[in-house]
């Protein structure tokens, strides 16, 4: 005698994935990832704009102060 055949399995509805490990370590890697994509892409743009600015401004080596004025260290504040 044939086995009966196996009932047809019914597509179950769609149910959400529990909070495992693996679900939150793809979520904070993809939030990462986003982040650093993000603040390169800032630090790119600000590059681009600084260079379209100052691109063609000489650079004057002789006026350079290695301390602003008034900020040197005195002679009191290193002794301790």
């Amino acid at each position: 005698m044939p086995a009966a055949p196996a009932p047809a399995r019914q597509p179950r509805p769609f149910q959400p994935q529990p909070w495992r490990d693996r679900r939150i370590e793809v979520i904070l890697g993809n939030l990462l990832r986003t982040g650093v994509l993000f603040s390169a892409a800032v630090v790119l743009l600000g590059a681009c704009i600084y260079l379209t600015r100052h691109a063609h401004e000489p650079a004057d080596y002789a006026s350079f102060a290695a301390n602003p004025p008034n900020t040197a260290p005195s002679p009191e504040s290193s002794k301790a």
